[in-house]
Formats: structure tokens, C-alpha cells, sequence
């Protein structure tokens, strides 16, 4: 099948576009293309010729089909909703237990803030980093800032050393199923770890150390970081979820951005292998992308596509980019590694189902 970029000089524009601009295909007419270079859809394009001004039939066509879309979304809300109701209530059924477990969840954070307010009073690690560049990944019980812990943390340079990597003892929480599911990290396995307050003035040294803070999907790692007293606003940071998504170019109508996508997927991407939610492994996977995205933008290449996929996005039609040894081993990258994400988040929903089907019971 054709690309989309193989016809520079016509006027190709999906059923959407066309609407917007206000004609409507005609019947068994058009060409399935692909969209991009990467594969992600392949929707029917229609050039001028395919298609018509647009009649109040079809544009009643059209809200109609808008309107059950806008009602699909409402009804998967509102699914989400419930079960997210019926989980709370669940969990909250028995009183007395809610009491028992709120009354002793209180007692150890207060215990828990009382601690970190101290190792903040503490002098700083000293820390050699001549990159002055920090990588660093957390793993936690779950994604609220308020209830969740930190339950591992790695820290590279920019040169790959490592500078810190330790499982973290929570203070409050003893079960964290879910997360368990996805990143390993057991009971047993902190057990015997430190707690995060002995470990702040180390960590205070090794941001001390860097001007440049990178991370994947940054938002969370900070969050959790700075509630623990160690204030990162001051240092530059670079997020390589957000560099990356232009770059791969999947773009998402209904957010009005392109997608973010995962590590692994980005890492895939840009040829590297490693063992996923495992903190250490992820920021080396991290710096990886980094270092990967920086070389792109230091050629003009990264300007190019993400310039390029915009433009595939606004239906502007431009001269295609000739294949450089780099998209060629991007792309081939991402074929050699298609079977091995569709297995690997096979294996991951199993583990989930069999999670779900354990607690239905």
C-alpha cells in the first residue's frame, strides 16, 4: 500500500478534511493510503474530483454520525465512572476497617513528614557529576501524590554512572496490587530498605549536582520528588515523553496533540532493549532517547519531521523528505519490534485480568 507522500503534487485529503472544507466524498470512490511514514492508520483519501459540495442530507448525515461518536465517548465515560464508584464502595464497605486503616494511614504520615522535615534540615551528600545532567525514574505504589509512596528510585548522569539506586520502604502503605502488577516490586522485596527520609540528603546532593534534570513523563517524578522537601523548580528540565511524541508523529483528534507514548515504545523506536518498570532500566533506557532526539535536532533532522508530521496533520501536501540512513533504522526498528510490544502487552492485560478475576471473587 501507497503513502500518502508518494503523491506530492495531489490533492489528497481524508472524509474529514473534505467536510471541513465543505464537500463530501462519493460513493466507492477514494484511496486507501497510509497517513505516514510509521504505519499508524490508513484512512481513504479522496482527491478534488472524488467529491462534491456537500448537501443538507449529509450534512444531517454527518451530525448524526458526530453525535452517536459523542455518545459512545459519553457512555465509555460514564462505564469508567462506575466501576471506578463500585471499586471506592468496595473497598470502603466494611467501617470499621475504613477507620482502622484511615486512623493508622494518618499516624504514619504524620510520623512520615515528621521524619523528611528533619533529613531536610540535614547538609547535602556532596556529589560529583561533571555532566551536570541527572536521569531519574521513580516506582510507586500508585499515581496519587497524596495516598501513594515512592517504592524504588534510580538516578544516572549524563555519562550513564549511577548515582543512586535503591528500593524505598513505604511508611504507610502495605498492599499495592495494581502497580505490583506492572512494575514487580513486592512487599518482601522493601522489606528491609530504607526509608525515603534516610535517603533525602543523598538526594538533595545529586540535584545539587545537575542543571539539567531529564526524565520520562517528568510531571510525576517531580511531583513525588518535591513532596518529599527537595525543590526542583529552579533546574532545567527535559521531558523526552513530550520530545518524543511529535516526533513519532500519532496524532490524537480528540486532545488536539499528538499521542505520548510509553517508554518502551519510544525506546523500541529509537533501537534499544531493556527490561521495563525497573527504575534503573528505564533511565537508562531514558537517557538513551535522550541522547537519541538531541543528535536528531543537532542535524535538523527532528526539526524536519515534526515539521513534516504537522503538516501531514493540517492536510498540507509538501515535496516528501528523502529517506535518510536514520528514518530508515527508525522504521526498521519499529517493524522489528512490533510483535515483541504486542506480546509483551498481551502478557501484561493477562495479568491484569487475572488480577480482576481474583478480586471479583
Amino acid at each position: 500500500m501507497k503513502h500518502r507522500t508518494d503523491y506530492p503534487d495531489m490533492e489528497y485529503k481524508t472524509k474529514k478534511q473534505w467536510i471541513k472544507a465543505g464537500f463530501y466524498p462519493d460513493e466507492n470512490k477514494g484511496s486507501r493510503l497510509w497517513s505516514n511514514p510509521y504505519h499508524n492508520t490508513a484512512p481513504i483519501y479522496y482527491l478534488p474530483e472524488e467529491v462534491h459540495p456537500i448537501t443538507e442530507e449529509e450534512k444531517d448525515i454527518v451530525r448524526r454520525e458526530n453525535k452517536l461518536k459523542r455518545e459512545k465517548y459519553k457512555e465509555k465515560r460514564e462505564e469508567r465512572q462506575r466501576k471506578r464508584i463500585e471499586h471506592i464502595k468496595e473497598f470502603y464497605e466494611n467501617k470499621i476497617e475504613r477507620q482502622v486503616f484511615i486512623a493508622t494511614q494518618n499516624k504514619a504520615a504524620e510520623l512520615a513528614d515528621a521524619c523528611i522535615q528533619m533529613a531536610n534540615q540535614l547538609p547535602a551528600v556532596e556529589c560529583k557529576n561533571p555532566s551536570k545532567i541527572v536521569v531519574f525514574d521513580i516506582e510507586t505504589t500508585g499515581l496519587s501524590q497524596e495516598i501513594d509512596e515512592i517504592l524504588q528510585i534510580s538516578i544516572i548522569d549524563g555519562e550513564g554512572n549511577e548515582l543512586i539506586n535503591s528500593y524505598v520502604r513505604p511508611y504507610w502503605n502495605e498492599s499495592w496490587d495494581e502497580a505490583q502488577a506492572i512494575h514487580g516490586i513486592t512487599k518482601d522485596m522493601v522489606s528491609e530498605a530504607p526509608y525515603l527520609h534516610e535517603l533525602i540528603p543523598k538526594l538533595k546532593g545529586i540535584f545539587e549536582s545537575a542543571e539539567l534534570l531529564i526524565a520520562y513523563n517528568n510531571a510525576l517524578d517531580v511531583g513525588f520528588i518535591e513532596r518529599a522537601g527537595i525543590n526542583l523548580s529552579d533546574k532545567k528540565q527535559y521531558d523526552v515523553m513530550q520530545a518524543f511524541a511529535p516526533f513519532y508523529g500519532d496524532w490524537d483528534d480528540y486532545f488536539g496533540s499528538f499521542k505520548w507514548k510509553k517508554l518502551t515504545t519510544a525506546a523500541s523506536y529509537l533501537g534499544y532493549e531493556f527490561n521495563a518498570h525497573d527504575s534503573l532500566e528505564d533511565v537508562r533506557a531514558t537517557l538513551h532517547c535522550y541522547k537519541c532526539l538531541k543528535d536528531l535536532e543537532s542535524t535538523g533532522k527532528y526539526d524536519e519531521v515534526v515539521k513534516k508530521n504537522y503538516n501531514f496533520v493540517n492536510g498540507i501536501m509538501e515535496e516528501a523528505v528523502p529517506e535518510t540512513d536514520e528514518s530508515k533504522k527508525c522504521e526498521e526498528n519499529k517493524k522489528s519490534k512490533t510483535s515483541d510490544e504486542k506480546l509483551e502487552k498481551e502478557q501484561r492485560l493477562d495479568k491484569r485480568n487475572m488480577f480482576l478475576m481474583g478480586k471479583s471473587r
